[in-house]
Protein backbone atom coordinates (compact mmCIF):
# COMPACT_ATOMS: atom_id res chain seq x y z
CA UNK A 1 0.00 0.00 0.00
CA UNK A 2 1.44 3.47 -0.92
CA UNK A 3 2.33 5.38 2.14
CA UNK A 4 1.34 9.01 2.59
CA UNK A 5 4.93 10.53 3.03
CA UNK A 6 6.24 10.15 -0.75
CA UNK A 7 9.86 8.96 -1.20
CA UNK A 8 12.14 10.87 -4.06
CA UNK A 9 11.83 9.20 -7.05
CA UNK A 10 14.91 7.32 -8.06
CA UNK A 11 16.14 8.50 -11.66
CA UNK A 12 17.38 5.52 -13.79
CA UNK A 13 20.80 7.39 -14.78
CA UNK A 14 21.00 9.94 -12.14
CA UNK A 15 24.81 10.26 -14.04
CA UNK A 16 24.58 10.77 -17.91
CA UNK A 17 25.59 8.25 -20.10
CA UNK A 18 29.22 8.46 -20.41
CA UNK A 19 31.47 7.04 -23.11
CA UNK A 20 27.97 6.35 -25.37
CA UNK A 21 30.54 4.35 -28.02
CA UNK A 22 31.04 1.76 -25.85
CA UNK A 23 28.34 -1.42 -25.21
CA UNK A 24 28.58 -0.39 -21.56
CA UNK A 25 28.98 2.91 -20.95
CA UNK A 26 28.94 4.65 -16.77
CA UNK A 27 26.96 4.29 -14.64
CA UNK A 28 26.76 0.27 -16.13
CA UNK A 29 30.01 -0.97 -15.69
CA UNK A 30 30.51 -4.95 -16.37
CA UNK A 31 32.13 -6.56 -14.05
CA UNK A 32 34.18 -9.96 -15.12
CA UNK A 33 33.71 -12.44 -15.54
CA UNK A 34 30.20 -13.18 -13.48
CA UNK A 35 28.62 -10.94 -15.40
CA UNK A 36 27.21 -8.18 -12.58
CA UNK A 37 26.61 -4.20 -13.25
CA UNK A 38 28.78 -2.28 -10.82
CA UNK A 39 25.70 -0.39 -10.31
CA UNK A 40 23.76 -2.33 -7.85
CA UNK A 41 20.70 -0.52 -9.02
CA UNK A 42 21.44 -1.48 -12.42
CA UNK A 43 22.05 -5.20 -11.82
CA UNK A 44 18.56 -5.29 -9.64
CA UNK A 45 16.57 -3.83 -12.73
CA UNK A 46 18.23 -6.21 -14.95
CA UNK A 47 17.83 -8.92 -12.68
CA UNK A 48 14.06 -8.87 -11.96
CA UNK A 49 13.25 -8.70 -15.89
CA UNK A 50 15.36 -11.84 -16.05
CA UNK A 51 13.41 -13.58 -13.73
CA UNK A 52 10.18 -12.75 -15.31
CA UNK A 53 11.21 -14.00 -18.62
CA UNK A 54 13.34 -16.82 -17.32
CA UNK A 55 10.53 -17.96 -14.75
CA UNK A 56 8.31 -19.07 -17.90
CA UNK A 57 11.43 -21.10 -18.96
CA UNK A 58 11.87 -22.69 -16.08
CA UNK A 59 8.38 -23.94 -15.42
CA UNK A 60 7.61 -25.18 -18.94
CA UNK A 61 11.47 -26.73 -18.60
CA UNK A 62 10.33 -28.08 -15.13
CA UNK A 63 7.44 -29.72 -16.30
CA UNK A 64 8.70 -31.36 -19.17
CA UNK A 65 11.66 -33.12 -16.83
CA UNK A 66 9.06 -34.40 -14.38
CA UNK A 67 7.43 -35.84 -17.57
CA UNK A 68 10.10 -37.54 -18.41
CA UNK A 69 11.85 -38.63 -15.56
CA UNK A 70 7.83 -40.09 -14.62
CA UNK A 71 7.99 -41.75 -18.01
CA UNK A 72 10.82 -42.91 -17.82
CA UNK A 73 10.24 -45.56 -15.03
CA UNK A 74 8.51 -47.80 -17.82
CA UNK A 75 12.17 -48.65 -19.28
CA UNK A 76 14.02 -49.54 -16.35
CA UNK A 77 11.26 -52.40 -15.52
CA UNK A 78 13.17 -53.85 -18.68
CA UNK A 79 16.41 -52.77 -18.24
CA UNK A 80 16.93 -53.52 -14.47
CA UNK A 81 14.32 -56.20 -13.55
CA UNK A 82 16.38 -57.48 -10.53
CA UNK A 83 17.04 -53.80 -9.13
CA UNK A 84 13.42 -51.98 -10.07
CA UNK A 85 12.38 -51.79 -6.63
CA UNK A 86 15.17 -49.48 -5.60
CA UNK A 87 15.19 -47.88 -8.48
CA UNK A 88 11.21 -46.99 -8.43
CA UNK A 89 12.09 -45.67 -4.89
CA UNK A 90 14.42 -43.33 -6.12
CA UNK A 91 12.66 -42.15 -9.27
CA UNK A 92 8.87 -41.72 -7.41
CA UNK A 93 9.36 -40.96 -4.04
CA UNK A 94 12.81 -38.92 -4.84
CA UNK A 95 13.12 -37.39 -8.34
CA UNK A 96 9.41 -37.09 -9.14
CA UNK A 97 8.81 -35.62 -6.36
CA UNK A 98 11.62 -33.38 -5.82
CA UNK A 99 10.12 -31.66 -9.55
CA UNK A 100 7.00 -31.22 -8.70
CA UNK A 101 7.64 -29.44 -5.50
CA UNK A 102 10.36 -27.65 -7.07
CA UNK A 103 7.47 -26.90 -9.91
CA UNK A 104 5.27 -25.77 -7.45
CA UNK A 105 7.18 -23.43 -5.84
CA UNK A 106 7.88 -21.22 -8.18
CA UNK A 107 4.13 -20.10 -7.72
CA UNK A 108 5.47 -18.58 -4.52
CA UNK A 109 6.73 -14.88 -4.79
CA UNK A 110 9.17 -14.97 -2.20
CA UNK A 111 10.96 -18.28 -4.21
CA UNK A 112 10.62 -15.87 -7.21
CA UNK A 113 12.99 -13.79 -6.05
CA UNK A 114 14.86 -16.45 -5.50
CA UNK A 115 14.73 -18.39 -8.62
CA UNK A 116 18.86 -19.13 -9.41
CA UNK A 117 19.20 -20.60 -6.24
CA UNK A 118 16.38 -23.01 -6.69
CA UNK A 119 17.50 -24.23 -9.38
CA UNK A 120 21.01 -24.99 -8.56
CA UNK A 121 19.45 -27.23 -5.66
CA UNK A 122 17.13 -28.78 -7.95
CA UNK A 123 19.93 -29.94 -10.18
CA UNK A 124 22.34 -31.01 -7.79
CA UNK A 125 19.70 -32.89 -5.87
CA UNK A 126 18.31 -34.52 -8.78
CA UNK A 127 22.12 -35.48 -9.97
CA UNK A 128 22.66 -36.52 -6.79
CA UNK A 129 19.73 -39.03 -7.33
CA UNK A 130 21.49 -40.42 -10.68
CA UNK A 131 24.47 -40.34 -9.37
CA UNK A 132 23.19 -43.40 -6.75
CA UNK A 133 21.67 -45.09 -9.80
CA UNK A 134 24.74 -45.23 -11.67
CA UNK A 135 26.19 -47.25 -8.59
CA UNK A 136 23.28 -49.54 -8.27
CA UNK A 137 23.89 -50.41 -11.69
CA UNK A 138 25.58 -53.28 -13.33
CA UNK A 139 28.21 -52.26 -15.21
CA UNK A 140 27.30 -52.47 -18.81
CA UNK A 141 24.36 -50.36 -17.60
CA UNK A 142 26.12 -47.42 -16.74
CA UNK A 143 26.26 -45.54 -19.73
CA UNK A 144 22.56 -44.82 -19.59
CA UNK A 145 22.96 -43.09 -16.34
CA UNK A 146 25.86 -41.17 -17.61
CA UNK A 147 23.98 -39.97 -20.52
CA UNK A 148 21.19 -38.41 -17.79
CA UNK A 149 24.05 -36.52 -16.29
CA UNK A 150 24.69 -34.88 -19.85
CA UNK A 151 21.28 -34.12 -20.49
CA UNK A 152 21.27 -32.65 -16.52
CA UNK A 153 24.17 -30.33 -17.58
CA UNK A 154 21.57 -29.48 -20.74
CA UNK A 155 19.02 -28.67 -18.62
CA UNK A 156 21.34 -26.57 -16.37
CA UNK A 157 23.44 -24.48 -19.24
CA UNK A 158 20.48 -24.05 -21.15
CA UNK A 159 16.52 -24.58 -20.43
CA UNK A 160 16.47 -24.05 -16.80
CA UNK A 161 17.88 -20.03 -17.40
CA UNK A 162 20.01 -19.34 -14.98
CA UNK A 163 21.98 -16.63 -15.12
CA UNK A 164 25.89 -17.49 -16.20
CA UNK A 165 27.23 -16.74 -12.42
CA UNK A 166 24.67 -19.63 -10.54
CA UNK A 167 24.85 -21.75 -13.91
CA UNK A 168 28.26 -22.04 -13.46
CA UNK A 169 28.49 -23.11 -10.38
CA UNK A 170 25.67 -25.19 -10.55
CA UNK A 171 27.60 -26.97 -13.82
CA UNK A 172 31.04 -27.54 -11.87
CA UNK A 173 29.16 -28.63 -8.78
CA UNK A 174 27.34 -31.13 -10.22
CA UNK A 175 31.57 -32.76 -11.73
CA UNK A 176 32.65 -32.43 -8.14
CA UNK A 177 29.66 -34.51 -7.08
CA UNK A 178 30.62 -36.82 -9.26
CA UNK A 179 34.28 -37.02 -8.67
CA UNK A 180 33.70 -37.05 -4.79
CA UNK A 181 30.91 -40.60 -5.23
CA UNK A 182 33.21 -41.90 -7.34
CA UNK A 183 36.45 -41.78 -4.81
CA UNK A 184 34.28 -42.61 -2.09
CA UNK A 185 32.58 -45.63 -3.87
CA UNK A 186 33.49 -45.52 -7.49
CA UNK A 187 32.83 -48.73 -9.41
CA UNK A 188 33.80 -47.60 -12.80
CA UNK A 189 36.86 -48.47 -14.55
CA UNK A 190 39.36 -46.08 -14.33
CA UNK A 191 40.02 -45.37 -18.25
CA UNK A 192 36.12 -45.27 -18.44
CA UNK A 193 35.51 -42.71 -15.10
CA UNK A 194 38.50 -40.62 -16.79
CA UNK A 195 36.65 -40.53 -20.20
CA UNK A 196 33.28 -39.39 -18.61
CA UNK A 197 34.90 -37.04 -16.56
CA UNK A 198 36.40 -35.23 -20.09
CA UNK A 199 32.87 -35.17 -21.35
CA UNK A 200 31.61 -33.35 -18.44
CA UNK A 201 34.14 -30.63 -17.98
CA UNK A 202 33.73 -30.38 -22.12
CA UNK A 203 29.82 -30.14 -21.81
CA UNK A 204 30.67 -27.54 -19.27
CA UNK A 205 32.58 -25.27 -20.62
CA UNK A 206 30.72 -25.50 -24.01
CA UNK A 207 27.83 -25.07 -21.62
CA UNK A 208 29.42 -21.96 -19.96
CA UNK A 209 30.37 -20.35 -23.42
CA UNK A 210 27.50 -20.01 -24.86
CA UNK A 211 25.45 -18.58 -21.38
CA UNK A 212 28.08 -16.14 -21.60
CA UNK A 213 27.40 -15.27 -25.09
CA UNK A 214 24.11 -15.26 -24.47
CA UNK A 215 23.77 -13.24 -21.33
CA UNK A 216 25.96 -10.81 -22.64
CA UNK A 217 23.91 -10.14 -25.54
CA UNK A 218 20.60 -9.89 -22.88
CA UNK A 219 22.90 -6.73 -20.99
CA UNK A 220 23.71 -5.29 -24.00
CA UNK A 221 20.12 -5.52 -24.61
CA UNK A 222 18.59 -4.15 -21.17
CA UNK A 223 21.66 -1.13 -21.31
CA UNK A 224 20.35 0.07 -25.09
CA UNK A 225 16.80 -0.04 -23.73
CA UNK A 226 17.94 2.07 -20.72
CA UNK A 227 19.88 4.50 -22.78
CA UNK A 228 16.55 4.80 -24.74
CA UNK A 229 14.34 5.48 -22.13
CA UNK A 230 16.77 7.83 -20.50
CA UNK A 231 16.86 9.76 -23.66
CA UNK A 232 13.36 10.23 -24.26
CA UNK A 233 12.77 11.38 -20.74
CA UNK A 234 15.50 13.80 -20.42
CA UNK A 235 16.52 17.13 -21.76
CA UNK A 236 20.31 16.48 -23.15
CA UNK A 237 21.55 19.74 -22.29
CA UNK A 238 20.79 19.77 -18.40
CA UNK A 239 20.16 16.07 -17.76
CA UNK A 240 16.83 17.10 -16.27
CA UNK A 241 13.49 15.80 -17.27
CA UNK A 242 12.11 16.78 -20.21
CA UNK A 243 8.67 17.98 -21.19
CA UNK A 244 7.34 14.50 -21.57
CA UNK A 245 8.78 13.60 -18.75
CA UNK A 246 7.87 16.21 -16.26
CA UNK A 247 3.74 16.46 -17.34
CA UNK A 248 4.30 12.59 -16.25
CA UNK A 249 5.32 13.52 -12.98
CA UNK A 250 2.72 16.03 -12.72
CA UNK A 251 0.07 13.34 -13.27
CA UNK A 252 1.49 10.64 -11.03
CA UNK A 253 1.60 14.09 -8.30
CA UNK A 254 -2.33 14.77 -9.03
CA UNK A 255 -3.31 11.69 -8.49
CA UNK A 256 -1.52 10.90 -5.63
CA UNK A 257 -2.17 14.71 -4.03
CA UNK A 258 -5.84 13.92 -4.89
CA UNK A 259 -5.75 10.35 -3.11
CA UNK A 260 -4.30 11.51 0.50
CA UNK A 261 -5.94 15.57 -0.14
CA UNK A 262 -2.61 17.17 -0.03
CA UNK A 263 -1.69 20.00 -1.17
CA UNK A 264 0.52 20.21 -4.60
CA UNK A 265 1.99 23.36 -6.16
CA UNK A 266 3.24 23.96 -9.51
CA UNK A 267 5.30 26.59 -10.86
CA UNK A 268 6.79 27.84 -14.76
CA UNK A 269 9.66 29.75 -14.46
CA UNK A 270 11.04 31.46 -17.78
CA UNK A 271 14.58 33.02 -17.72
CA UNK A 272 14.31 36.88 -18.40
CA UNK A 273 15.98 38.44 -21.52
CA UNK A 274 17.77 35.28 -22.24
CA UNK A 275 17.94 35.70 -26.36
CA UNK A 276 20.01 38.92 -25.58
CA UNK A 277 22.45 36.40 -23.93
CA UNK A 278 22.53 34.36 -26.60
CA UNK A 279 22.65 37.31 -29.00
CA UNK A 280 25.64 38.87 -26.92
CA UNK A 281 27.53 35.79 -26.33
CA UNK A 282 26.51 33.43 -28.44
CA UNK A 283 24.46 29.86 -27.92
CA UNK A 284 27.34 28.00 -26.89
CA UNK A 285 27.90 30.15 -23.90
CA UNK A 286 23.90 30.33 -23.30
CA UNK A 287 23.74 26.68 -23.17
CA UNK A 288 26.39 26.63 -20.50
CA UNK A 289 23.97 29.23 -18.51
CA UNK A 290 20.90 26.84 -18.39
CA UNK A 291 23.05 23.87 -17.39
CA UNK A 292 24.53 26.30 -14.16
CA UNK A 293 20.81 27.34 -13.44
CA UNK A 294 19.85 23.87 -13.66
CA UNK A 295 22.33 22.44 -11.24
CA UNK A 296 21.46 25.55 -9.27
CA UNK A 297 17.90 25.33 -8.78
CA UNK A 298 18.47 21.05 -8.25
CA UNK A 299 20.69 21.64 -5.53
CA UNK A 300 17.95 24.75 -3.77
CA UNK A 301 15.17 21.69 -3.85
CA UNK A 302 13.85 19.50 -2.04
CA UNK A 303 14.40 15.91 -2.87
CA UNK A 304 10.65 15.14 -3.40
CA UNK A 305 10.53 18.24 -5.91
CA UNK A 306 10.94 17.97 -9.64
CA UNK A 307 12.40 20.48 -11.74
CA UNK A 308 12.22 19.81 -15.64
CA UNK A 309 12.68 21.49 -18.39
CA UNK A 310 9.58 22.38 -20.83
CA UNK A 311 10.76 24.38 -23.41
CA UNK A 312 13.83 26.71 -24.67
CA UNK A 313 14.62 28.77 -21.35
CA UNK A 314 11.24 26.99 -19.77
CA UNK A 315 11.22 25.03 -16.52
CA UNK A 316 8.51 23.69 -14.76
CA UNK A 317 8.83 22.77 -10.53
CA UNK A 318 6.48 20.28 -8.83
CA UNK A 319 6.54 20.53 -5.54
CA UNK A 320 3.81 17.97 -3.80
CA UNK A 321 2.61 18.39 -0.11
CA UNK A 322 3.15 22.48 -0.53
CA UNK A 323 0.38 25.12 -0.26
CA UNK A 324 0.49 28.78 -1.12
CA UNK A 325 3.10 30.24 1.70
CA UNK A 326 5.87 27.72 1.18
CA UNK A 327 5.14 27.18 -2.67
CA UNK A 328 6.38 31.26 -2.57
CA UNK A 329 8.69 30.73 -0.37
CA UNK A 330 10.73 28.26 -2.73
CA UNK A 331 10.25 29.89 -5.95
CA UNK A 332 11.64 33.11 -3.70
CA UNK A 333 14.55 30.85 -3.05
CA UNK A 334 15.19 30.09 -7.10
CA UNK A 335 14.46 33.49 -7.58
CA UNK A 336 17.67 34.84 -5.70
CA UNK A 337 19.57 31.55 -6.24
CA UNK A 338 19.93 33.56 -9.38
CA UNK A 339 19.54 37.10 -9.07
CA UNK A 340 21.66 37.12 -6.12
CA UNK A 341 24.87 35.47 -7.53
CA UNK A 342 25.83 36.77 -10.69
CA UNK A 343 26.86 34.32 -13.95
CA UNK A 344 30.75 34.69 -15.21
CA UNK A 345 30.40 34.21 -19.02
CA UNK A 346 33.86 34.19 -20.91
CA UNK A 347 36.31 37.32 -19.39
CA UNK A 348 33.02 39.66 -19.51
CA UNK A 349 32.39 41.30 -16.28
CA UNK A 350 29.84 38.72 -14.42
CA UNK A 351 25.82 39.04 -15.82
CA UNK A 352 23.07 39.11 -13.61
CA UNK A 353 20.04 36.70 -14.53
CA UNK A 354 16.66 37.31 -13.65
CA UNK A 355 13.74 34.84 -14.05
CA UNK A 356 10.05 35.11 -13.58
CA UNK A 357 7.86 32.99 -11.91
CA UNK A 358 3.91 31.39 -12.11
CA UNK A 359 2.28 29.62 -9.48
CA UNK A 360 -0.48 28.18 -8.81
CA UNK A 361 -2.04 25.55 -5.88
CA UNK A 362 -3.83 23.31 -7.95
CA UNK A 363 -6.86 21.40 -6.78
CA UNK A 364 -6.09 17.92 -7.06
CA UNK A 365 -9.90 16.71 -7.51
CA UNK A 366 -10.53 19.61 -10.58
CA UNK A 367 -7.46 20.12 -12.24
CA UNK A 368 -5.79 17.90 -15.22
CA UNK A 369 -1.72 18.28 -15.82
CA UNK A 370 -2.39 20.64 -18.91
CA UNK A 371 -4.95 22.66 -16.78
CA UNK A 372 -2.46 23.21 -13.97
CA UNK A 373 0.27 23.88 -16.62
CA UNK A 374 -2.11 26.41 -18.40
CA UNK A 375 -2.66 28.02 -14.98
CA UNK A 376 0.78 28.32 -14.12
CA UNK A 377 1.51 29.92 -17.53
CA UNK A 378 -0.84 32.59 -16.98
CA UNK A 379 0.57 33.42 -14.03
CA UNK A 380 3.80 33.62 -15.54
CA UNK A 381 2.74 36.21 -17.91
CA UNK A 382 1.09 38.42 -15.14
CA UNK A 383 4.83 38.39 -13.60
CA UNK A 384 6.18 39.33 -17.18
CA UNK A 385 4.10 42.20 -17.90
CA UNK A 386 4.80 43.50 -14.04
CA UNK A 387 8.60 44.14 -14.85
CA UNK A 388 9.89 40.52 -14.60
CA UNK A 389 12.11 38.94 -11.88
CA UNK A 390 9.06 38.31 -9.54
CA UNK A 391 6.89 35.82 -8.49
CA UNK A 392 2.94 35.60 -9.11
CA UNK A 393 0.31 33.76 -8.28
CA UNK A 394 -2.89 32.46 -9.70
CA UNK A 395 -5.43 33.83 -8.82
Amino acid sequence: METRARQPREDRAAVPFSRPGTDFPEPYGLRMPWLRFSDPGAESRFAEGFNREALCYSRAALAVALVLVGAFGIFEAFLYPEQLQTLYFLRYTLSVPLLALALALTWVPAVQQRLDWLLFAVVQLFAFTVLIRLHLAEAVNVQLHYATLLLVLLFNYSFLRMRFAVATASGWTLVLLFILMETLAGTTPGVLRSAWLYLFAAANLAGMTGLFLSELAMRRGFVRGERMEYLERTDPLTGLPNRRETMSRLHEELERARRFNDPLSVAIIDVDGFRRINERFGHAPGDGVLKQVARRWSATLRKVDTLGRVGGEEFMVIMPHTDAAGAMISCERLRHALSDHPFYIRDEPPVTITVSIGLVVVSARETSPDQAFSQASSALYMAKDGGCNTVRAHE
